[in-house]
């Protein structure tokens, strides 16, 4: 494993990087965001001023998520919580209880490192509980909803 200590936007940040196969790699920055890379080999030929291309990244299936440091909520009636899978302020809530999702249906909007990112229902069900609000800051593993 190496590691490096980079700065984004002024903010230092600790990066532990892992060669987990041929062309795979496993980033962690800090303990709250591991991700799978897989570095795809280039079939093109060298540019002509004998510099080489650069591969294309392309990220693999999402790593499982390390133990959070804050206990996990019970499930709702269904059996079925949906937690955080990275730390960040809750940016917009698009459903309620109550309300029927679809699978890939957006739930909330979630800003982490700067970043919008979108989190969709995994499934189709029923919204049992909402446990977050526009706002909140939540950490890796808390719950968001229950189905």
């Amino acid at each position: 494993m190496r590691h490096y200590n980079i700065q984004v936007n002024g903010t230092s940040h600790s990066l532990d990087v892992e060669q987990t196969g041929p062309d795979t790699y496993q980033v962690a920055l800090s303990d709250d965001l591991v991700v799978d890379v897989v570095v795809e080999s280039s079939q093109e030929a060298a540019p002509a001023d004998g510099t080489t291309p650069a591969a294309p990244v392309r990220p693999a299936a999402p790593a499982p998520a390390r133990p959070a440091s804050a206990p996990r909520a019970a499930a709702g009636p269904t059996g079925k919580a949906f937690t955080a899978p990275m730390p960040g302020t809750v940016l917009s809530v698009a459903v309620g209880v109550g309300d029927s999702v679809r699978r890939g249906q957006t739930l909330m909007v979630l800003e982490a490192m700067k970043m919008k990112n979108e989190l969709k229902a995994p499934a189709d069900g029923t919204v049992a509980a909402v446990h977050i609000h526009p706002g909140d800051q939540v950490k890796t593993g808390d719950p968001l909803f229950d189905f």
